[in-house]
């Protein structure tokens, strides 16, 4: 960003300012879009959109003020104003919202701008091959055709971004800015001046790890900048970008942004993607907002709203984590917003009104965590989705594992603090010699690990003692697509007294000395290949190699030749489930919380104010198709189970306060049991 100095500091109160208490949001999050050839907001009327607005329970809302399409919809000097609009759009629903003291922050696209980069083709970044970014294939296959700028080509951020933000603020008294497109896309840039900047600081352009800490440091220093710009006209002003949201970069966030947003849009990202990113989010002491929207599919997908139940269901994964909540809308180039979208929108914000201050801000607890690598970032989700099993999978299956066992889980990566776990699942390998050591020092303080496959295989000068702490001498990749276990002992608990087979690639691992097999691998009898194939699948099992599951350091380091993980997410297979859970029974023996309740229940724990905070959300999705999405259109209640929370919890009443209902409870040589109500949606019940 070679416009831009990095920022030598920010005032500390600026920094009090923004790790400010958390604020229970229901925000919207108001997308406009809007190309030209259209009239815009010949049906705005200001006292109705916000009786709308407050109807359905809404306290903050993200106001567009530069669209991707590169419009602005208030009278600026500095963009352009749509040519379809009359008047000052923004202009009046600000002034309408400061009199209903409703926060408005403005939304600014960055990277995109359709009518800046038509005027500027030499801003646009470039793919590998020289051609521009201006396309881009979503989950769905469907493809989007923005063009994208480079922040790195030209004087555009000083010149025009940032002065067009500062003229906003100047002219609107709006309460903070919301910065969209704050990114690359994979595989970008490769400009000129991308490619200089980078062999001016010794980095190498195809080496995709380096180059994507390069793009990330590139819209941390505009940031920065853009942050000292806003305070330098309105101290501690909202500001929300998106270039933090992230594995690996959060941590950069704190004293540059107000709040994280985790948008996550379920059809795009499915349902795990929140609850993984949300956990990570909350951990860096930057208040969390999730973001989800009232679409069938994606952004802009005019014409659908999902269900009362659903749209519920989307912010109450919110409550279950601690974070406020904001729903996407996209308003009608008419300026209206659509009665019907709010009615559900009000119904899913009139549902969680009186959670929120419950929930919101809560701390979890926890006794398990997922381990996240250093510098994985939301790039790396698109580029892991090639062949065979993605860092993704393991993480997505161990979200859905410790959802359905009821095990009270986290995410963390290497420079937070793991002192009050008792259990982490380990998906790469350590990035260094501190991060193993930390781990070395977790295993000897009593720690215990599930060690995934992704994680074993390393070229590290530190892999011998790598090797040692996992309980392994050797390994490599397996040659076959996918191989078998078979268990023994305890291991072998509930499974169906079988070889059973995992549909993904494995390793060959030799235990070290002292360590324990607890399941052996079984192959085909040879790979299979349009020569040499065995009936219309692989063959059975028959040839041993070795071990599948490793027991090491008492039994505290599980360690898997065979991505379960994974494949449990890919295929559901029961067995593996039983396998995990068989193992989790040695590595987590005391839990915070045992149940007999299915895993369509998802329960968590927290506590705020000195209260034991917990949450159940039910999830059965209606999906009769293989290729059709879990939506969530009826509610259906989940009953006759029991709760037993651990020995030594106290508590004098269990009661929901949404209902004002109290539970009877009785202590037991295991713990509080108590029996809820059958559960349809959240419920809420407080321990004291």
């Amino acid at each position: 960003l070679k416009n831009l100095e990095p920022i030598i500091g920010i005032s500390p109160c600026i920094l009090d300012q923004l790790t400010a208490p958390v604020t229970a949001y229901r925000q919207i999050h108001l997308d406009f879009h809007t190309p030209a050839g259209v009239t815009v907001g010949d049906k705005f009327n200001a006292t109705e959109f916000f009786d709308t607005l407050e109807a359905a329970k809404v306290n903050s809302i993200a106001l567009f003020a530069k669209c991707c399409h590169g419009y602005s919809y208030f009278d600026t000097k500095v963009g352009t104003r749509h040519p379809g609009l009359g008047f000052d759009l923004l202009g009046q629903m600000v002034a309408e919202s400061t009199k209903r003291k409703m926060p408005v922050i403005a939304y600014f696209s960055l990277n995109i701008d359709e009518v800046f980069a038509e005027a500027h083709p030499e801003y646009v970044a470039q793919f590998r091959d020289g051609k521009p970014v201006n396309t881009q294939i979503l989950q769905d296959d469907s493809e989007l055709y923005w063009r994208w700028l480079c922040p790195n080509r030209g004087p555009w951020l000083e010149t025009f971004f940032i002065p067009h933000v500062e003229e906003c603020l100047r002219l609107h008294p709006v309460d903070g800015i919301f910065i969209d497109v704050a990114g690359y896309l994979p595989g970008s840039c490769f400009c000129d001046d991308c490619q200089r900047l980078m062999k001016e600081k010794g980095i190498d352009p195809n080496d995709d790890t380096a180059h994507q800490q390069f793009n990330s440091a590139t819209h941390d220093r505009f940031a920065r900048e853009l942050r000292r710009r806003i305070d330098a006209i309105r101290p501690g002003l909202r500001l929300e970008i998106g270039c933090y949201n992230a594995f690996g970069e959060a941590a950069k966030a704190k004293g540059v942004v107000s709040d994280f947003y985790a948008e996550t849009l379920a059809f795009q990202t499915g349902w795990l993607a929140f609850p993984l990113l949300g956990r990570y989010l909350t951990n860096t002491g930057v208040p969390l907002m999730g973001m989800t929207g009232r679409f069938l599919k994606n952004w802009g997908d005019f014409g659908t709203v999902v269900s009362p139940a659903q749209m519920k269901y989307q912010v109450s994964t919110h409550l279950m984590v601690g974070a406020s909540s904001c729903i996407g809308d996209h308003m009608h180039c008419n300026g209206a917003l659509e009665k019907a979208v709010y009615q559900t929108i009000g119904e899913a914000y009139s549902f969680i009104e009186p959670r929120q201050p419950w929930c919101v801000g809560m701390q979890r607890l926890r006794e398990a965590a997922i381990l996240i690598p250093d510098g994985v970032e939301n790039a790396a989700m698109v580029a892991a989705k090639g062949s065979g099993v993605s860092l993704f999978d393991t993480l997505y299956g161990a979200v859905k594992f410790f959802t359905e066992e009821h095990i009270q889980w986290d995410v963390v990566d290497a420079s937070m603090d793991w002192s009050d776990l008792r259990t982490l699942v380990v998906a790469t390998p350590p990035a260094n010699e501190a991060a193993l050591g930390k781990l070395e020092a977790f295993v000897a303080n009593g720690g215990s690990l599930l060690v995934d496959p992704n994680a074993i295989l390393t070229t590290a000068s530190f892999a011998a003692r790598w090797y040692a702490l996992i309980g392994i001498k050797s390994a490599k990749q397996g040659e076959h697509p996918g191989t078998y276990y078979t268990a023994s002992g305890r291991t072998a608990k509930g499974l169906p007294d079988m070889a059973h087979y995992v549909h993904a690639p494995g390793l060959e691992l030799k235990p070290a000395t002292g360590a324990k097999v607890l399941a052996r691998m079984k192959t085909p009898p040879f790979v299979r290949s349009r020569e040499h194939f065995y009936g219309h699948f692989h063959g059975p099992d028959i040839l041993d190699a070795g071990a599948a599951v490793i027991s090491s350091h008492d039994g505290r380091v599980f360690t898997f030749a065979q991505p379960l993980l994974a494949a449990y997410l890919h295929t559901g297979y029961h067995a593996h489930r039983t396998l995990l859970r068989n193992a989790f029974e040695k590595l987590l023996p005391e839990r915070l919380l045992k149940t007999d309740a299915p895993g369509q229940l998802e329960i968590t724990l927290g506590k705020k104010d000195g209260k034991i905070i917990l949450q159940m959300l039910p999830f059965i999705a209606d999906r009769r198709d293989r290729n059709s999405f879990e939506s969530l259109n009826e509610p259906i209640p989940i009953g006759g189970f029991s709760i037993t929370l651990a020995e030594g919890t106290k508590a004098a009443k269990i009661h929901n306060p949404i209902t004002g209902q109290e539970l009877n409870f009785r202590k037991t040589t295991q713990g509080l049991r108590f029996r809820p109500k059958p559960v349809r949606e959240h419920t809420l019940l407080v321990i004291e």
